[in-house]
């Protein structure tokens, strides 16, 4: 569960140390986002000699969050840290690879195809 103001690690090889939530989309009311959902982030802190730049904006999908999920068998998990992957545009992903496991949840394909063994 993610709302606005919160720290994200990005889990892909950007650059990027620490991204900060400050929009959700889907409506103009929305408090929470959660697994799978889009968001508009700020990087705020970065790698040395990285492409991307502090302060930049760029739209992200939450791939893992601190939030407990529910499976169908009555078990439950949740992760220890929320985290995100930083896309450009329709699920482009701004790098080529995923450093840690996703949440299996996402439910997107095309994240699926680009990447079976981590999602």
């Amino acid at each position: 569960m993610i709302q606005k103001e919160s720290f994200l690690k990005p889990i892909d090889k950007t650059g990027a140390l620490i991204v900060k939530a400050f929009h959700l989309y889907k409506g103009f009311h929305r408090k929470h986002a959660y697994v799978g959902n889009f968001i508009k982030i700020s990087v705020k802190s970065i790698k040395p000699d990285t492409f991307i730049k502090k302060k930049a904006k760029s739209i992200a999908i939450i791939a893992r969050t601190t939030f407990i999920s529910n499976k169908n068998d009555g078990s439950f998990f949740y992760f220890k840290e929320n985290s995100c992957l930083l896309i450009k545009r329709k699920l482009n992903l701004r790098s080529k690879d995923i450093t840690d496991a996703g949440d299996y949840n996402i439910r997107r394909k095309k994240l699926f195809y680009k990447f079976p063994g981590i999602l």
